[in-house]
């Protein structure tokens, strides 16, 4: 099955903020978070449902090398990705958010 990806505004903000934290750093390390996200979305969406559900219907995906995972869900033919969320902060900030 073929599903539509959508960001929520709150994940492309999230995803930037990293990005640009990353990228402050190096930009070879800005790349290299760019591409273990990629990787993971494409991972999400080649196997949508492998990643374990963490709460209700949101999955967690986790990012290679980075403190980072991914927060989705699936509805109908789209994965929608809630958050991408950075482990160092409390985890009841996104489920406060998402639940």
């Amino acid at each position: 099955m073929n599903y539509t990806l959508r960001y929520t505004l709150e994940a492309r903000d999230e995803l930037q903020e990293g990005y640009d934290y990353y990228s402050s750093k190096s930009e070879r390390v800005g790349d290299d978070f760019l591409e273990k996200i990629e990787a993971t979305i494409t991972h999400i969406e080649r196997s949508p449902t492998l990643s374990p559900i963490v709460a209700h219907d949101i999955r967690k995906a986790v990012v290679q090398k980075f403190p980072y995972i991914i927060l989705y869900h699936i509805a109908d033919e789209r994965i929608i990705i809630l958050s991408v969320f950075h482990t160092k902060q409390d985890p009841q900030k996104w489920m406060k958010r998402l639940l």
